[in-house]
């Protein structure tokens, strides 16, 4: 995490905003630009994401934005999708003290 923020959070916002933006055209160079750099930090490690910003990116250039958008929605999603399981699989196992029933103690 940096600070209080999820890495995956912040990178996935953003990866939606940029979909959003070629879908309508409005996503500029500088906004593709961000969005790599924006993976490069936040989540260095995920090739995986760096190839599907590369093929986003390849998409919008190219002149098929709409569908890039969507292949590149995919992939966030499943992202968001991934850490949200994670995140539930860490809850269910911290146990903490409010989630045991007061009437069986």
């Amino acid at each position: 995490m940096t600070g209080d923020r999820s890495p995956v959070v912040a990178f996935g916002l953003y990866a939606v905003t940029c979909a959003m933006r070629a879908k309508t055209g409005a996503l500029t160079a500088e906004a593709l630009d961000e969005l790599a750099g924006k993976r490069a930090q936040l989540l260095p490690d995920r090739a995986d994401l760096a190839e599907a910003v590369s093929r986003f990116d390849a998409g919008v250039t190219e002149g098929e934005p709409e569908e890039a958008a969507d292949a590149f929605l995919a992939v966030v999603g499943d992202l968001a999708e991934g850490h949200a399981r994670r995140l539930a699989g860490a809850l269910d196992n911290a146990g903490f003290a409010w989630q045991s029933r007061k009437d069986l103690a």
